[in-house]
């Protein structure tokens, strides 16, 4: 038996199995992440990321991946503690879709 259900953002679809014969439940996770890297692409090519008082907004990151990253470290990655792991990934080349500026961080 298998279930599909929306979280509160409306985008990550968690889909929900019970085998009987095993007795075993397992939770599969899964998010279109297509259109944040194109918002991300959008804001990127403009610069347009600031945000006020200097701040200036770097990437956006899919809660999916976060969740991921969570998983990895075994703690919140953007946390505070977290900084450098965090600003390693984001310049990354192989994450550079989730960035919304250029340069180095």
């Amino acid at each position: 038996m298998s279930k599909r259900l929306f979280d509160v953002n409306g985008d990550i679809i968690s889909t929900f199995h019970y085998d009987e014969m095993s007795d075993t439940t397992t939770i599969k996770q899964t998010q279109d992440v297509d259109p944040y890297l194109e918002a991300n692409k959008i804001e990127r090519e403009s610069q347009s990321s600031k945000i006020g008082d200097g701040l200036q907004k770097i990437a956006s990151i899919p809660l999916i991946l976060i969740d991921t990253w969570r998983k990895e470290i075994g703690s919140d990655p953007l946390s505070v503690a977290n900084r450098g792991w965090l600003m390693s990934r984001l310049n990354d080349p192989a994450y550079s879709k989730l960035r919304t500026r250029t340069g180095k961080f």
